[in-house]
Protein backbone atom coordinates (compact mmCIF):
# COMPACT_ATOMS: atom_id res chain seq x y z
CA UNK A 1 0.00 0.00 0.00
CA UNK A 2 1.25 3.59 -0.66
CA UNK A 3 1.64 6.38 1.42
CA UNK A 4 -0.62 8.67 0.49
CA UNK A 5 1.28 12.49 -0.04
CA UNK A 6 2.15 14.38 3.21
CA UNK A 7 1.20 11.19 5.42
CA UNK A 8 3.32 9.04 7.52
CA UNK A 9 3.73 5.48 5.96
CA UNK A 10 1.15 3.29 7.23
CA UNK A 11 1.11 -0.36 8.45
CA UNK A 12 0.29 -2.86 5.53
CA UNK A 13 -2.70 -5.20 6.34
CA UNK A 14 -0.93 -8.14 5.69
CA UNK A 15 1.85 -7.33 7.60
CA UNK A 16 3.22 -10.16 10.00
CA UNK A 17 2.60 -8.67 13.59
CA UNK A 18 5.01 -8.66 16.06
CA UNK A 19 4.90 -12.30 18.23
CA UNK A 20 7.03 -14.85 20.09
CA UNK A 21 5.33 -17.74 19.48
CA UNK A 22 8.21 -19.94 21.30
CA UNK A 23 8.18 -17.62 24.12
CA UNK A 24 4.04 -18.45 24.59
CA UNK A 25 4.87 -22.09 24.54
CA UNK A 26 7.83 -21.81 27.65
CA UNK A 27 5.25 -19.87 29.30
CA UNK A 28 2.74 -22.58 28.95
CA UNK A 29 5.05 -25.39 29.55
CA UNK A 30 5.93 -23.82 32.70
CA UNK A 31 2.19 -22.94 33.72
CA UNK A 32 1.95 -27.26 33.02
CA UNK A 33 4.86 -28.39 35.18
CA UNK A 34 4.47 -30.35 37.86
CA UNK A 35 6.37 -29.31 40.50
CA UNK A 36 5.58 -27.41 44.11
CA UNK A 37 5.93 -24.20 42.28
CA UNK A 38 3.49 -24.63 39.37
CA UNK A 39 0.60 -22.67 40.97
CA UNK A 40 3.15 -20.23 42.30
CA UNK A 41 3.93 -19.70 38.10
CA UNK A 42 0.07 -19.89 37.56
CA UNK A 43 0.04 -17.18 39.63
CA UNK A 44 2.03 -14.93 38.15
CA UNK A 45 1.04 -15.01 34.60
CA UNK A 46 -2.59 -14.71 35.81
CA UNK A 47 -1.24 -11.28 37.54
CA UNK A 48 0.51 -10.24 34.78
CA UNK A 49 -1.03 -11.69 31.29
CA UNK A 50 -4.38 -11.71 29.46
CA UNK A 51 -5.41 -14.15 26.66
CA UNK A 52 -4.40 -11.56 23.91
CA UNK A 53 -1.11 -11.00 25.10
CA UNK A 54 -0.65 -14.70 23.41
CA UNK A 55 -0.85 -14.21 19.48
CA UNK A 56 -1.90 -17.43 18.79
CA UNK A 57 -5.66 -18.58 19.18
CA UNK A 58 -4.52 -22.52 20.79
CA UNK A 59 -2.17 -20.54 23.29
CA UNK A 60 -4.95 -17.77 24.22
CA UNK A 61 -7.52 -21.21 24.74
CA UNK A 62 -4.43 -22.67 27.14
CA UNK A 63 -4.10 -19.64 28.91
CA UNK A 64 -7.45 -19.16 29.41
CA UNK A 65 -8.22 -22.97 30.64
CA UNK A 66 -5.15 -22.77 32.92
CA UNK A 67 -6.93 -19.48 34.25
CA UNK A 68 -10.13 -20.96 35.04
CA UNK A 69 -8.76 -24.44 36.56
CA UNK A 70 -6.41 -22.00 39.25
CA UNK A 71 -9.35 -19.52 40.05
CA UNK A 72 -11.52 -23.00 40.84
CA UNK A 73 -8.76 -23.92 42.48
CA UNK A 74 -8.75 -27.06 40.51
CA UNK A 75 -5.29 -29.56 39.76
CA UNK A 76 -4.00 -27.88 36.92
CA UNK A 77 -2.46 -30.89 34.48
CA UNK A 78 -2.68 -32.32 30.89
CA UNK A 79 -6.08 -34.30 31.40
CA UNK A 80 -7.68 -31.05 33.33
CA UNK A 81 -7.18 -28.72 30.76
CA UNK A 82 -7.87 -30.90 28.32
CA UNK A 83 -11.53 -31.25 29.67
CA UNK A 84 -12.15 -27.55 30.05
CA UNK A 85 -10.53 -26.82 26.44
CA UNK A 86 -13.26 -29.59 25.17
CA UNK A 87 -16.12 -28.31 27.37
CA UNK A 88 -15.20 -24.99 25.77
CA UNK A 89 -15.60 -26.59 22.76
CA UNK A 90 -11.52 -25.18 21.99
CA UNK A 91 -10.29 -28.98 22.01
CA UNK A 92 -8.32 -30.08 19.05
CA UNK A 93 -8.46 -33.62 18.06
CA UNK A 94 -4.44 -34.23 19.21
CA UNK A 95 -4.72 -31.74 22.68
CA UNK A 96 -3.40 -34.02 24.85
CA UNK A 97 -0.22 -34.97 22.82
CA UNK A 98 0.31 -31.34 21.94
CA UNK A 99 -0.27 -30.25 25.58
CA UNK A 100 2.33 -32.65 26.44
CA UNK A 101 4.54 -31.71 24.00
CA UNK A 102 5.10 -28.18 25.94
CA UNK A 103 6.67 -29.01 28.37
CA UNK A 104 9.32 -32.15 26.77
CA UNK A 105 12.61 -30.99 27.07
CA UNK A 106 11.67 -27.70 29.51
CA UNK A 107 13.93 -27.08 32.59
CA UNK A 108 12.28 -26.55 35.84
CA UNK A 109 11.94 -22.85 36.55
CA UNK A 110 11.61 -20.28 39.31
CA UNK A 111 9.94 -17.56 37.53
CA UNK A 112 8.54 -16.40 34.35
CA UNK A 113 8.72 -13.08 34.76
CA UNK A 114 11.58 -12.33 31.61
CA UNK A 115 9.33 -14.53 29.41
CA UNK A 116 5.98 -12.43 30.65
CA UNK A 117 7.57 -8.96 29.81
CA UNK A 118 8.43 -9.97 26.22
CA UNK A 119 4.86 -11.43 25.44
CA UNK A 120 3.02 -8.60 27.01
CA UNK A 121 5.96 -6.26 25.01
CA UNK A 122 4.84 -8.14 21.60
CA UNK A 123 1.19 -8.25 22.68
CA UNK A 124 0.75 -4.18 23.27
CA UNK A 125 2.76 -3.53 19.65
CA UNK A 126 -0.13 -5.87 18.19
CA UNK A 127 -2.54 -3.57 20.27
CA UNK A 128 -1.02 -0.54 18.57
CA UNK A 129 -1.18 -1.51 15.29
CA UNK A 130 -4.80 -2.55 15.52
CA UNK A 131 -5.41 0.34 17.01
CA UNK A 132 -3.86 2.70 13.98
CA UNK A 133 -5.39 0.71 11.76
CA UNK A 134 -8.29 1.89 12.82
CA UNK A 135 -7.91 5.27 13.08
CA UNK A 136 -6.64 4.57 9.18
CA UNK A 137 -10.00 3.50 8.26
CA UNK A 138 -11.67 5.72 10.45
CA UNK A 139 -9.58 9.01 8.35
CA UNK A 140 -10.93 7.32 5.32
CA UNK A 141 -14.69 7.46 5.82
CA UNK A 142 -13.80 11.15 7.03
CA UNK A 143 -14.45 10.84 10.16
CA UNK A 144 -13.72 14.27 12.57
CA UNK A 145 -9.72 14.61 13.93
CA UNK A 146 -10.53 15.44 17.15
CA UNK A 147 -12.75 12.51 17.61
CA UNK A 148 -10.43 9.67 15.99
CA UNK A 149 -7.17 11.60 18.03
CA UNK A 150 -9.05 11.20 21.65
CA UNK A 151 -9.89 7.84 20.97
CA UNK A 152 -6.11 6.69 19.65
CA UNK A 153 -4.72 8.69 23.12
CA UNK A 154 -7.46 6.75 25.12
CA UNK A 155 -6.03 3.04 23.06
CA UNK A 156 -2.45 4.14 24.05
CA UNK A 157 -3.43 4.78 27.48
CA UNK A 158 -5.33 1.47 27.78
CA UNK A 159 -1.94 -0.29 26.29
CA UNK A 160 0.11 1.29 28.47
CA UNK A 161 -2.32 0.58 31.62
CA UNK A 162 -2.49 3.54 32.31
CA UNK A 163 -4.29 7.53 32.25
CA UNK A 164 -2.88 9.94 29.95
CA UNK A 165 -2.22 12.63 31.92
CA UNK A 166 -1.21 16.37 30.99
CA UNK A 167 1.01 18.12 33.11
CA UNK A 168 -1.14 20.68 33.82
CA UNK A 169 -3.34 18.35 35.24
CA UNK A 170 -1.29 17.24 37.90
CA UNK A 171 -3.24 17.70 41.34
CA UNK A 172 -1.13 19.67 44.45
CA UNK A 173 0.69 17.21 46.83
CA UNK A 174 -1.94 18.76 49.50
CA UNK A 175 -4.82 17.19 47.33
CA UNK A 176 -2.70 14.17 47.24
CA UNK A 177 -1.76 14.01 51.23
CA UNK A 178 -5.14 12.66 52.47
CA UNK A 179 -3.63 11.69 56.41
CA UNK A 180 -1.45 15.38 56.13
CA UNK A 181 1.14 13.99 58.56
CA UNK A 182 2.81 10.57 58.91
CA UNK A 183 1.30 7.87 60.68
CA UNK A 184 3.12 4.77 62.71
CA UNK A 185 2.40 1.58 63.81
CA UNK A 186 5.17 1.99 66.24
CA UNK A 187 6.92 5.52 66.70
CA UNK A 188 9.88 6.03 64.78
CA UNK A 189 10.26 2.00 63.87
CA UNK A 190 7.01 1.61 61.78
CA UNK A 191 5.69 4.06 59.95
CA UNK A 192 2.11 2.99 58.14
CA UNK A 193 2.50 2.04 54.52
CA UNK A 194 6.20 1.67 54.11
CA UNK A 195 8.99 -0.93 53.73
CA UNK A 196 11.30 -1.14 56.36
CA UNK A 197 14.48 -3.92 56.10
CA UNK A 198 15.69 -5.62 58.74
CA UNK A 199 19.32 -6.94 58.50
CA UNK A 200 21.67 -8.43 60.59
CA UNK A 201 23.36 -11.76 61.68
CA UNK A 202 22.01 -15.36 61.61
CA UNK A 203 20.51 -15.24 65.12
CA UNK A 204 20.39 -11.75 65.96
CA UNK A 205 16.71 -11.46 66.77
CA UNK A 206 15.68 -9.89 63.50
CA UNK A 207 12.46 -11.83 62.82
CA UNK A 208 11.53 -12.02 66.62
CA UNK A 209 11.79 -8.22 67.06
CA UNK A 210 9.61 -8.27 63.55
CA UNK A 211 7.21 -10.62 64.74
CA UNK A 212 7.11 -9.13 68.57
CA UNK A 213 5.93 -5.67 66.60
CA UNK A 214 3.46 -7.21 64.83
CA UNK A 215 1.99 -8.82 68.06
CA UNK A 216 1.97 -6.31 69.79
CA UNK A 217 0.29 -3.76 66.77
CA UNK A 218 -3.25 -3.94 68.67
CA UNK A 219 -5.90 -4.81 66.11
CA UNK A 220 -3.62 -4.93 63.18
CA UNK A 221 -3.77 -8.19 61.03
CA UNK A 222 -0.73 -9.63 60.28
CA UNK A 223 1.04 -11.72 57.22
CA UNK A 224 4.31 -13.14 57.35
CA UNK A 225 5.76 -15.09 54.48
CA UNK A 226 8.54 -17.36 55.72
CA UNK A 227 10.92 -19.47 53.50
CA UNK A 228 13.47 -19.24 55.95
CA UNK A 229 12.58 -20.91 58.95
CA UNK A 230 10.91 -24.65 59.48
CA UNK A 231 7.88 -25.28 61.81
CA UNK A 232 9.70 -26.04 64.69
CA UNK A 233 11.66 -23.15 64.92
CA UNK A 234 8.06 -21.11 64.87
CA UNK A 235 6.32 -22.87 66.75
CA UNK A 236 9.04 -22.20 69.40
CA UNK A 237 9.60 -18.56 68.23
CA UNK A 238 6.06 -18.26 68.67
CA UNK A 239 5.76 -20.16 72.56
CA UNK A 240 8.57 -17.54 73.65
CA UNK A 241 6.96 -14.43 72.05
CA UNK A 242 3.79 -15.52 74.45
CA UNK A 243 1.91 -15.14 70.82
CA UNK A 244 -1.24 -17.26 70.78
CA UNK A 245 -0.55 -19.63 67.29
CA UNK A 246 -4.80 -19.57 66.82
CA UNK A 247 -4.61 -15.99 67.01
CA UNK A 248 -7.26 -14.72 64.40
CA UNK A 249 -4.75 -11.93 63.33
CA UNK A 250 -2.58 -14.00 62.54
CA UNK A 251 -1.78 -15.92 58.87
CA UNK A 252 1.48 -18.02 58.18
CA UNK A 253 2.54 -19.29 55.33
CA UNK A 254 5.66 -21.01 55.85
CA UNK A 255 7.93 -23.79 53.93
CA UNK A 256 5.40 -26.51 55.61
CA UNK A 257 2.33 -25.55 53.62
CA UNK A 258 1.52 -27.46 50.40
CA UNK A 259 2.05 -24.50 47.73
CA UNK A 260 5.58 -22.84 48.76
CA UNK A 261 5.43 -19.65 50.43
CA UNK A 262 4.53 -17.31 47.07
CA UNK A 263 5.99 -13.60 46.47
CA UNK A 264 4.95 -10.39 47.64
CA UNK A 265 2.63 -9.31 45.25
CA UNK A 266 1.05 -13.02 44.64
CA UNK A 267 -2.64 -12.19 43.66
CA UNK A 268 -3.76 -14.05 46.42
CA UNK A 269 -1.93 -11.74 49.10
CA UNK A 270 -2.46 -8.77 46.97
CA UNK A 271 -6.48 -9.35 47.34
CA UNK A 272 -6.14 -9.92 50.93
CA UNK A 273 -4.39 -6.67 51.47
CA UNK A 274 -6.84 -4.71 49.66
CA UNK A 275 -10.05 -6.20 51.78
CA UNK A 276 -8.11 -5.47 55.03
CA UNK A 277 -9.38 -2.91 57.33
CA UNK A 278 -7.04 -1.41 58.90
CA UNK A 279 -4.29 -2.49 56.53
CA UNK A 280 -1.70 -5.38 57.62
CA UNK A 281 1.67 -5.68 58.68
CA UNK A 282 3.59 -8.35 55.86
CA UNK A 283 7.06 -9.79 57.16
CA UNK A 284 8.83 -11.34 54.35
CA UNK A 285 11.59 -13.67 56.15
CA UNK A 286 13.95 -13.52 54.55
CA UNK A 287 14.80 -11.81 51.49
CA UNK A 288 17.92 -14.78 50.64
CA UNK A 289 15.28 -17.14 50.44
CA UNK A 290 12.89 -15.99 48.11
CA UNK A 291 15.20 -15.51 45.50
CA UNK A 292 19.13 -17.36 45.69
CA UNK A 293 22.37 -16.07 47.48
CA UNK A 294 23.80 -15.81 43.49
CA UNK A 295 20.88 -13.41 42.43
CA UNK A 296 21.37 -10.84 45.61
CA UNK A 297 24.43 -9.04 43.60
CA UNK A 298 22.00 -8.72 40.39
CA UNK A 299 20.35 -4.97 40.78
CA UNK A 300 17.48 -5.40 38.69
CA UNK A 301 16.63 -8.81 40.34
CA UNK A 302 16.77 -6.72 43.91
CA UNK A 303 15.04 -3.72 42.82
CA UNK A 304 12.42 -6.08 40.91
CA UNK A 305 11.70 -7.87 44.57
CA UNK A 306 11.71 -4.94 46.69
CA UNK A 307 9.20 -3.26 44.27
CA UNK A 308 6.90 -6.67 44.68
CA UNK A 309 6.92 -5.32 48.43
CA UNK A 310 6.36 -1.92 47.32
CA UNK A 311 3.00 -2.81 45.52
CA UNK A 312 2.11 -4.19 49.23
CA UNK A 313 3.32 -1.00 50.47
CA UNK A 314 1.26 1.16 47.88
CA UNK A 315 -1.85 -0.33 48.82
CA UNK A 316 -1.45 0.40 52.54
CA UNK A 317 0.62 -2.52 54.05
CA UNK A 318 3.44 -1.73 55.95
CA UNK A 319 6.33 -4.92 54.84
CA UNK A 320 8.75 -5.82 56.90
CA UNK A 321 11.82 -7.57 54.82
CA UNK A 322 14.98 -9.33 56.76
CA UNK A 323 17.64 -9.63 54.94
CA UNK A 324 21.17 -10.95 56.31
CA UNK A 325 24.27 -8.32 56.66
CA UNK A 326 26.68 -8.69 53.88
CA UNK A 327 30.38 -10.11 54.45
CA UNK A 328 32.74 -7.39 52.40
CA UNK A 329 34.28 -4.47 54.90
CA UNK A 330 32.48 -1.39 52.82
CA UNK A 331 29.00 -3.08 53.07
CA UNK A 332 28.41 -4.96 56.04
CA UNK A 333 24.73 -3.67 56.96
CA UNK A 334 23.41 -5.57 54.14
CA UNK A 335 24.16 -8.13 51.91
CA UNK A 336 24.63 -7.93 47.79
CA UNK A 337 23.38 -5.23 45.56
CA UNK A 338 23.18 -1.10 46.71
CA UNK A 339 19.58 -1.42 45.15
CA UNK A 340 18.22 -3.02 48.38
CA UNK A 341 18.81 0.47 50.45
CA UNK A 342 17.70 2.07 47.53
CA UNK A 343 14.58 0.77 47.71
CA UNK A 344 13.48 0.47 51.29
CA UNK A 345 12.28 3.35 53.56
CA UNK A 346 14.16 2.53 56.50
CA UNK A 347 16.72 0.79 57.10
CA UNK A 348 17.91 -1.18 60.72
CA UNK A 349 21.03 -3.37 61.19
CA UNK A 350 20.25 -5.44 64.28
CA UNK A 351 23.18 -7.13 66.68
CA UNK A 352 22.65 -8.64 69.80
CA UNK A 353 24.86 -8.42 72.62
CA UNK A 354 23.13 -11.40 74.78
CA UNK A 355 25.15 -13.73 77.06
CA UNK A 356 26.25 -16.76 75.17
CA UNK A 357 24.67 -15.78 72.31
CA UNK A 358 20.94 -16.04 73.85
CA UNK A 359 18.72 -12.65 73.23
CA UNK A 360 19.54 -10.05 75.44
CA UNK A 361 20.38 -6.22 74.74
CA UNK A 362 19.06 -5.81 70.96
CA UNK A 363 20.83 -2.87 69.26
CA UNK A 364 19.21 -1.48 66.03
CA UNK A 365 21.88 1.01 64.04
CA UNK A 366 19.60 2.92 61.05
CA UNK A 367 21.32 2.60 57.86
CA UNK A 368 18.58 4.13 55.81
CA UNK A 369 16.14 6.58 56.86
CA UNK A 370 13.58 8.55 54.73
CA UNK A 371 11.76 9.09 58.14
CA UNK A 372 13.01 10.89 60.93
CA UNK A 373 15.16 8.36 63.47
CA UNK A 374 17.27 10.27 66.44
CA UNK A 375 20.32 7.81 65.94
CA UNK A 376 19.97 3.87 67.14
CA UNK A 377 17.43 2.56 68.76
CA UNK A 378 17.99 -0.36 71.49
CA UNK A 379 16.19 -2.89 73.54
CA UNK A 380 16.16 -5.15 76.06
CA UNK A 381 15.02 -8.94 75.60
CA UNK A 382 13.32 -10.78 78.32
CA UNK A 383 10.59 -13.01 78.45
CA UNK A 384 9.18 -12.52 75.53
CA UNK A 385 8.98 -8.77 75.67
CA UNK A 386 11.58 -6.22 73.79
CA UNK A 387 11.72 -3.27 75.99
CA UNK A 388 13.06 -0.07 74.99
CA UNK A 389 16.05 1.21 76.04
CA UNK A 390 16.69 4.91 76.38
CA UNK A 391 18.56 6.86 73.59
CA UNK A 392 21.98 7.07 75.87
CA UNK A 393 21.69 3.60 76.53
CA UNK A 394 21.01 2.41 72.66
CA UNK A 395 24.52 4.02 72.10
CA UNK A 396 26.93 0.83 72.55
CA UNK A 397 30.38 2.19 74.11
CA UNK A 398 33.77 1.05 72.86
CA UNK A 399 33.71 -1.41 76.31
CA UNK A 400 30.30 -2.98 75.27
CA UNK A 401 31.14 -3.40 71.87
CA UNK A 402 34.32 -5.51 72.65
CA UNK A 403 32.62 -7.03 75.71
CA UNK A 404 29.54 -8.49 73.06
CA UNK A 405 32.44 -9.28 70.79
CA UNK A 406 34.00 -11.74 73.74
CA UNK A 407 30.93 -12.84 74.99
CA UNK A 408 29.82 -14.25 71.49
CA UNK A 409 32.81 -15.62 70.47
CA UNK A 410 34.05 -17.45 73.46
CA UNK A 411 38.12 -19.22 73.17
CA UNK A 412 38.71 -16.61 70.42
CA UNK A 413 42.36 -15.76 69.60
CA UNK A 414 43.87 -12.22 69.69
CA UNK A 415 44.22 -12.37 65.90
CA UNK A 416 40.06 -13.33 65.28
CA UNK A 417 39.50 -10.96 68.32
CA UNK A 418 40.78 -7.70 66.03
CA UNK A 419 39.61 -9.22 63.05
CA UNK A 420 35.75 -9.18 64.53
CA UNK A 421 36.35 -5.85 66.47
CA UNK A 422 37.80 -4.41 62.76
CA UNK A 423 34.80 -5.92 61.31
CA UNK A 424 33.03 -3.37 63.11
CA UNK A 425 34.71 -0.39 62.88
CA UNK A 426 36.93 -0.62 65.31
CA UNK A 427 40.73 -0.35 65.76
CA UNK A 428 42.68 -3.53 66.29
CA UNK A 429 44.74 -1.63 68.73
CA UNK A 430 42.14 -0.98 70.54
CA UNK A 431 40.93 -4.25 70.92
CA UNK A 432 44.22 -5.78 71.70
CA UNK A 433 44.27 -3.05 74.82
CA UNK A 434 41.17 -4.26 75.63
CA UNK A 435 42.00 -7.87 75.99
CA UNK A 436 45.08 -6.77 77.88
CA UNK A 437 43.48 -4.70 80.39
CA UNK A 438 40.83 -7.50 81.16
CA UNK A 439 43.64 -9.93 81.56
CA UNK A 440 45.26 -7.87 84.38
CA UNK A 441 41.66 -7.22 86.01
CA UNK A 442 40.92 -10.68 85.88
CA UNK A 443 37.76 -9.92 84.19
CA UNK A 444 38.89 -11.66 80.97
CA UNK A 445 40.35 -15.45 81.06
CA UNK A 446 43.13 -16.28 79.29
CA UNK A 447 44.37 -20.05 78.07
CA UNK A 448 46.73 -21.32 76.08
CA UNK A 449 45.69 -23.66 73.17
CA UNK A 450 46.41 -25.98 70.41
CA UNK A 451 49.83 -24.61 68.75
CA UNK A 452 50.50 -21.93 71.53
CA UNK A 453 47.30 -20.42 70.47
CA UNK A 454 46.48 -17.68 73.25
CA UNK A 455 42.25 -18.08 73.67
CA UNK A 456 40.35 -15.46 75.75
CA UNK A 457 37.05 -16.41 77.56
CA UNK A 458 34.96 -13.26 79.49
CA UNK A 459 35.01 -14.32 83.34
CA UNK A 460 31.92 -14.34 84.86
CA UNK A 461 31.45 -11.66 86.70
CA UNK A 462 30.81 -8.07 84.96
CA UNK A 463 33.33 -6.08 83.49
CA UNK A 464 32.52 -3.14 85.14
CA UNK A 465 34.28 -0.02 84.30
CA UNK A 466 37.59 -0.38 85.00
CA UNK A 467 38.07 -1.26 81.28
CA UNK A 468 38.38 0.85 77.90
CA UNK A 469 35.41 2.56 77.47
Amino acid sequence: MKARKGSLAVVPPNRRLPAATEVERLVLGSMLQSSPRQRLLVGEGMAELQPDDFSVSRHRNTFRAICELYGAEEEINYTTVFQRLADNREAASDEISWLTSLTDGLPEVNTILGRIRILRSKGNLRRMIELFRRAEARIDLGEPADEISTEVQSGLAAVGGAKLLRVADLPSVETCNRAREIEYIRRPELPKAAVVGLTGDAGCGKSTLAMAWARDATGIPVLILDRENPLAVVADRLRRLNWDADDPRLKYWGGWIEHEPPLPDYPAVIDWVVQCDPKPIVIVDSLSAFFGAGDQNDASIMREFLQRCRRLASLGATVIPTHHSGKAETAKDYRGSSDFPGSIDLGFHVSNIGENGALGRILLRPFKTRFTVDGPLAYDYADGRFERVDQQGARQTMHEQFTAILRLNPGVGLTRFQELAKARGLSSNSARDFLAAGISSHAVRWERGKGHQSRHYLNSQDLGSTLLE
